[in-house]
């Protein structure tokens, strides 16, 4: 009799173990030196910790054996194995008594593995968990709670799990540990008791989660590629620094240039081994230094994966073509991980949502845990992991053998900032690498990163001395509002200048653009649906308007060169950003205009630091003043960085309440776990970014008609923006046979975004 381990097609247990187990054998020996480092830092014996991995490879399916499961795989009809699946008994649930069994004759002939948590079960909690989550309740086992005598097994079953197991352990060179299989069978259905009662086996819950995931992340990574028939997708970079600069020259020339070689500020990133601070302007070519210093550490072989994550889905978007443009040419996949990453994916495939995309759906599963040599993502993505989110170990392994870079890091607020230190914490001191950078650095930011970094690592600073010196625009500033300033606008555009207005919220940008409607503005901010915000950033990027009205979010998201700048005053680290939009390429002299914050600003932009404040003493109001000294003056980047210590002076990040919370709940949720535990499903999940009001994602009304005859759900995200909460409350509308879609009443169009509805529309509905 064949026992099947997967069906459609038919795949028999003992072809897929075997290939587990392939997968698992190149594996260990490209993570090689993460397996060393990791066992080292914990005292444990590497070949006694491969043998034990190997047990849960050899025995992680053994539940597929059951009459249960195999009932399932035979199933000739869709109703027989709808039927099947009813009254399946989850296969991993029933494989930890025999990885148990197995633990348990080792530590009586090798001794435990970790002497600080001797009775810690790191192999049964990576077999139970390695498809579902495992929570102190085991929710997401209550069928096999509730009836755990449904479980039955084949005959045959106990002699082909132990000739597979056997097997697998001959072919490694060592004889399979003594496993008492006649009663594994008989209590395979009992309830794992140690994953609700971890608390009285791990005393050091830090060096646990260490190991777990280590443990987890060999079982599933070479699981995921042996059921994917790509053992080697999950695989490292393979090339040096050396073909970045042929890269860039060829790509110079094709743009008519002529390539000059490394900056020499990319050079001194290139020749950085370890941590590295990077302070440079718009300009400098942060992407390529940041790839040089990467593929150094890879070549030096510290790490062996890139991970470039940033604030934004744009920027990240933006960022995966330059990155998939330079290792495509050489054979390596790049991936993409955001919220939205299946739509561009799809857009740039041209794909339609059929229902039969396996191979798009394989690559973002695999993008969403940084299975590929090289991911660019947001830096949301990694933080999850911090509060055992998702698939996190799967995450957390492949992040420990990466070289990280994390970019515009001066745009997060006080919570993520925190959450970004807890991350660098626990990842650097395993062997993982960083690269921090901005345009804009306060030296306290500079100084807290530098303390953080060091305990693990040498780390170096370095700054682009040369483009710090160099001014780009001339400053102004005027004590009025922009809106009473609209002509000025008109009279730039009337010169032939393409002419950039940010302003703070997004109901002044709507109003700028409709005042400004006849000079054909390309109005840009977040209360667009995905479809129309694409539309504008391709318009921006490719047909270079005359004229942009944006908000902040074309500060870190779009790649874009303006004459002049019509601002409304915001924190200097802000300004400059924007300020980096302005004769981005210092090829002629630009103009940066400020003018007072408009009407919620300060809602957006308050002083974090304090509680109470007097008008002269708010963050805005010093910025303000203190860009007004160098009215008239063209400013250098290095003044630039002068004026934020100025404006942050005595002023620290990690002194804040918000910063001091999210270390607090990582290390609250981490203890309560244990280490290994997953969150329990109905608990509310962690923010990663602290919302000033709650958000939520809704449809404009108007797109009822067109978003009902989608079929797949996920490609109605094309259409959703967020609205505040309160908002939505009032003037949500649920289809009668689409509950689970959200409509909300509002104005929309394609020029000016979402708009709260006029009054009597909201009596209306």
């Amino acid at each position: 009799m064949t026992f099947l381990a997967k069906c459609r097609p038919d795949e028999s247990y003992e072809q897929h173990v075997w290939q587990v187990y392939s997968a698992w054998k190149n594996l260990i020996q490209r993570q090689a030196a993460l397996i060393e480092r990791i066992c080292q830092r914990h005292q444990v014996d590497r070949d006694r910790f491969l043998i034990r991995s190997l047990l849960t490879v050899a025995l992680h399916d053994m539940g597929k054996l059951s009459a249960n499961f195999q009932r399932m795989m035979r199933a000739e009809s869709d109703s027989e194995r709808y039927r099947a699946m009813v009254a399946n008994f989850r296969h991993e649930y029933a494989s930890v008594s025999f990885v148990r069994s197995a633990v348990l004759s080792l530590n009586k002939e090798t001794g435990v593995l970790l002497k600080q948590n001797p009775r810690i079960p790191l192999e049964a909690m990576a077999v139970l968990g390695h498809h579902k989550t495992v929570d102190a309740r085991l929710s997401r086992f209550e069928r096999e709670l509730d009836k755990p005598e449904s479980l039955k097994w084949e005959p045959g079953s106990l002699a082909e799990g132990k000739r597979v197991a056997e097997k697998i352990f001959n072919d490694y060179g060592i004889p399979l540990p003594q496993i008492d299989f006649e009663k594994c069978f008989q209590y395979a259905h009992h309830r794992p008791a140690f994953a609700q009662t971890l608390h009285k086996y791990v005393s050091d819950y830090p060096s646990a989660r260490e190991l777990f995931v280590l443990m987890k992340g060999l079982l599933m990574t070479a699981d995921w590629c042996a059921s994917s028939n790509d053992p080697d997708y999950a695989t490292n970079v393979l090339i040096g620094p050396d073909l970045v600069a042929p890269y860039l020259k060829k790509k110079v020339e094709e743009g008519g240039g002529t390539y000059d070689g490394f900056r020499a500020f990319q050079g001194n990133c290139a020749k950085t081994k370890g941590h590295i601070i990077a302070v440079a302007p718009t300009g400098s070519g942060k992407t390529e230094a940041a790839l040089l210093w990467a593929l150094e550490q890879i070549k030096q072989g510290e790490v062996s994966k890139i991970l470039y994550l940033l604030p934004t889905m744009v920027t990240a978007t933006t960022l995966y073509k330059r990155m998939n443009n330079f290792f495509a040419t050489h054979n390596h996949h790049v991936g993409l991980t955001h919220s939205m990453a299946d739509l561009v994916l799809r857009k740039e495939e041209n794909q339609e949502s059929t229902g039969r995309e396996s191979d798009l759906y394989k690559d973002l599963s695999f993008n969403r845990h940084f299975f590929p040599p090289v991911t660019v993502g947001t830096v949301d993505q990694l933080l999850t992991t911090l509060f055992h989110s998702g698939r996190w170990p799967l995450k957390t392994f492949a992040a420990q053998d990466s070289a990280i870079v994390l970019d515009e890091v001066h745009s997060y607020d006080p919570y993520t900032t925190g959450l970004i230190c807890k991350a660098i914490e626990q990842l650097a001191a395993i062997g993982a690498r960083f690269m921090i950078m901005s345009a804009t650095f306060p030296s306290s930011l500079v100084e807290m990163f530098q303390s953080l970094l060091e305990k693990s690592a040498p780390v170096e600073i370095v700054r682009d001395r040369e483009l710090l010196q160099a001014a780009r625009s001339r400053y102004q500033t005027v004590d009025d509002n922009l809106l009473d300033h609209l002509q000025k606008i008109r009279n730039q555009i009337d010169k032939g200048k393409r002419v950039l207005v940010v302003v703070n919220t997004v109901a002044r940008c709507q109003e700028i653009a409709q005042e400004l409607a006849s000079c054909d503005p390309v109005c840009y901010h977040s209360k667009f649906i995905s479809r129309d915000r694409q539309k504008k950033e391709k318009k921006i990027l490719e047909e270079n308007p005359s004229l942009v009205i944006a908000t902040q979010v074309v500060e870190v998201a779009l790649d874009i060169d303006f004459d002049i700048l019509f601002t409304e005053c915001a924190p200097p680290d802000a300004v400059a950003q924007r300020a980096g939009r302005i004769n981005r390429k210092r090829e002629r002299n630009g103009q940066v205009i400020i003018f007072k914050p408009g009407p919620g600003s300060d809602r957006i932009y308050f002083d974090d630091t304090r509680t109470e404040q007097k008008p002269e003493e708010r963050l805005l109001r010093r910025s303000f003043d203190i860009f007004s000294k160098y009215h008239g003056h063209d400013i250098t980047e290095q003044e630039l960085l002068d004026i934020v210590e100025k404006v942050y002076e005595n002023q620290h990040i990690d002194a804040h309440e918000d910063f001091k919370q999210s270390i607090s709940l990582v290390d609250h949720d981490q203890r309560n776990f244990h280490g290994m535990l997953d969150p329990v499903k109905d608990d509310e999940q962690r923010l990663t970014r602290l919302e000033k009001y709650i958000q939520v994602s809704v449809i404009p009304f108007n797109f009822r008609n067109e978003v009902l005859e989608i079929e797949n759900p996920r490609d109605r995200r094309r259409y959703e923006l967020k609205m505040p909460a309160w908002y939505v409350k009032q003037n949500e509308i649920r289809d009668p046979e689409n509950g689970d879609i959200v409509f909300c009443e509002m104005k929309y169009d394609y020029h000016l975004g979402g708009r709260f509805a006029e009054q009597e529309a909201m009596r209306m509905f």
